[in-house]
C-alpha cells in the first residue's frame, strides 16, 4: 500500500520527478487488503508475490507490519459481511496498527455490504452514508472545502448520490 511503501524504491529513477516524496497526504482504505499473511485475500496475494512467496516477502507486504509515525492518516471502511477480505485481519488489524503508532485513524464497520460495495451497491443500506463520512472526514482534515451533506434527508440509504461540487484545498 502506498500508505505505508511510499518510501520503497520500486523501479531506478528515470528523471528528478522520481526522487519526489511520494507519502500521501492520507489514505482512503476501502475494503482493504492489508495482510499478505494469515487472513489473506489469496487471489491478492499471488497477483503481487507470486504463488510461493518466502516469509520475508509476506512480511515486507502486510502492511499493518509497516506502520510508523511517517504513516499519513486513514480513513478505513468496510463490511462485516465481507466474505472475500476478511475485516479482521485487514481493515480492523490496520486500524489497531495505526492507534498503536498514535497515526490518526477513521474506522467504519458497517453490517452489511460485502465486498466492493462502492457507491451502486450500497442503496438500501446503512453502508449508503460511507461517502459523506469520508467527505466529512476529509472536510473536517483540511483536504477539502465546501463539504455539505445537506440536502441529503434523514435516511442515508435513499440512495441519492454523495457526490457533490468540493473544492480540494492546495
Amino acid at each position: 500500500s502506498l500508505a505505508t511503501r511510499f518510501d520503497a524504491a520500486v523501479y531506478p529513477p528515470q528523471t528528478d520527478t522520481d526522487a519526489l516524496n511520494a507519502r500521501p497526504a492520507f489514505a482512503g482504505l476501502m475494503y482493504p487488503v492489508i495482510t499478505m499473511g494469515n487472513g489473506t485475500h489469496l487471489g491478492s496475494r499471488t497477483n503481487l508475490l507470486g504463488a510461493n512467496p518466502s516469509d520475508e516477502l509476506i512480511a515486507a507486504f502486510s502492511c499493518e507490519h509497516l506502520v510508523n509515525d511517517r504513516t499519513p492518516t486513514c480513513f478505513i471502511c468496510l463490511a462485516a459481511d465481507d466474505d472475500g477480505v476478511p475485516p479482521i485481519e485487514n481493515g480492523l488489524a490496520m486500524f489497531q496498527a495505526l492507534r498503536s503508532k498514535s497515526v490518526p485513524a477513521e474506522l467504519h464497520m458497517f453490517e452489511k455490504g460485502k465486498h466492493g460495495f462502492g457507491i451502486r451497491l450500497t442503496k438500501g443500506l446503512p453502508v449508503a452514508a460511507w461517502p459523506d463520512l469520508f467527505l466529512q472526514w476529509a472536510g473536517n482534515n483540511g483536504w477539502v472545502r465546501n463539504v455539505s451533506t445537506e440536502g441529503r434527508g434523514e435516511n442515508p440509504t435513499s440512495g441519492t448520490s454523495p457526490l457533490r461540487s468540493l473544492s480540494w484545498t492546495q
